[in-house]
């Protein structure tokens, strides 16, 4: 591995280490996924559903698996019953390899991220950068241990810088729109990608026949299959953000005034990320597109409500920054220690259940470590302090941002 700038050795470990988490545990979410992609590989029935794009991958892989009858029929519960299904893949007797086998996508995506990053940054950073993602926590847990495909748009995101940094800037919107249609968080970035870095008129329609074009094939596909207009608005690419229920993630943080008026601090934030793009200099490099992109991830996650499992989505921005920021280590282990806090707010199944594989016999009578730390009269509070850290950190970090040039700075501070 002498031309990515790391020892090959280091492959071991790392790899052992994902395989570890793949095989001990999961989230019901892996389950559900899949469920629907079992509907598609062994009823032939449509899926209806936004990320389709996500879906198509597990349909294809659920299907590689059924034809080499590694996977059996019998843990895809039908009709759905969501607590049954994923505890009847928890207590299977070969639940270590199946999850490791339902997670290979997973996997063999993370690892073509991790490449596409180093080719991204600087020669001289790409040992420090390579151990920073092969052992970083966030990634183990949300891909590898939870089971989410969170590297999908990850992958997409990496592309997209490195197109923008081979002057490919056209590749890099196609890169980012084929996120979006993994998912949706990475919509906010559109607006600054269409105004910030075509570098003529003729570029930036290309782009918009890129944003047009795809989505409305999908659309027009979804609206087809939906069978209801009720469904298709549900379950439509973007659309599905006005009435899904995490688009009150987005409005769950606010400064109440009198009655019913408040100022929602995320969208204040891309108001102003949106009226500071337009007064900046175009068209911008990779590293601009790096800095605002970080601006707006890094706000997302320290200004809204959100799921653990999604803080993969800062990875990219805090790997490239590990160029320039060494501290950028010590804060990414700071916010993961903050994020085991974090969960301890929801079900049992985002902590202490994740490791049902371990215990089939005995998962259902492991106590949630809120109930401990309510006999404490800490829960709350526990919780709060560790989020108040994890937001102090990404602020911290996006205002270090913006005079951080890590694709072309190599010298960390």
């Amino acid at each position: 591995m002498k031309r990515f700038g790391f020892p090959a050795w280091w492959l071991i470990p790392a790899g052992l280490t994902r395989l570890a988490c793949m095989a001990i545990g999961f989230h019901g979410d892996l389950y559900s996924i899949y469920w629907r992609a079992h509907q598609a590989v062994y009823h032939g029935d449509t899926i209806v559903h936004n990320q389709l794009l996500a879906h198509i991958v597990h349909v294809v892989w659920l299907w590689m698996l059924k034809i080499s009858h590694l996977i059996p029929r019998e843990i895809w519960l039908h009709p759905f019953d969501y607590e049954t299904g994923w505890r009847l893949l928890a207590m299977h007797p070969h639940a270590p390899v199946l999850l490791v086998l339902l997670k290979l996508p997973y996997l063999v995506v993370e690892i073509l991220c991790f490449f596409v990053l180093l080719k991204i940054i600087p020669a001289a950073s790409r040992r420090s950068v390579a151990l920073f993602w092969l052992a970083n926590p966030l990634i183990l847990y949300g891909v590898h241990l939870y089971g989410r495909y969170e590297s999908f748009p990850v992958l997409f995101v990496l592309l997209m810088f490195l197109a923008l940094k081979r002057g490919r800037p056209v590749l890099g919107f196609a890169s980012l729109v084929g996120s979006v249609m993994v998912r949706l968080y990475t919509c906010a970035l559109i607006p600054l990608y269409l105004w910030l870095v075509p570098r003529n008129r003729r570029q930036g329609v290309s782009m918009g026949l890129f944003l047009v074009i795809p989505f409305t094939g999908v659309l027009l596909y979804q609206f087809l299959t939906a069978g209801s207009f009720a469904l298709f608005r549900d379950n439509a690419e973007v659309i599905s953000l006005l009435t899904m229920p995490h688009r009150v993630f987005l409005f769950a943080a606010y400064i109440p005034l009198l009655q019913a008026d408040v100022i929602y601090l995320f969208p204040l934030s891309m108001i102003l990320i949106y009226l500071a793009a337009i007064d900046a200099k175009r068209p911008i490099s990779a590293d601009g597109m790096w800095r605002w992109g970080a601006w707006m991830t890094y706000l997302l996650f320290a200004l809204t409500y959100f799921h653990p499992q999604w803080s993969v989505w800062l990875v990219p921005y805090l790997a490239i920054q590990r160029v320039s920021r060494r501290r950028v280590l010590y804060l990414t282990w700071i916010m993961a220690i903050c994020l085991l806090f974090y969960t301890f707010q929801f079900d049992r199944e985002a902590s202490v259940l994740l490791f049902a594989p371990l215990g089939p016999a005995s998962f259902d009578t492991w106590t949630h470590p809120m109930e401990i730390l309510d006999r404490l009269r800490m829960g709350g509070v526990v919780v709060g302090l560790f989020r108040t850290l994890f937001t102090g950190c990404l602020i911290h970090l996006g205002w270090l941002a913006r005079r951080d040039r890590p694709l072309v700075d190599s010298v960390a501070a």
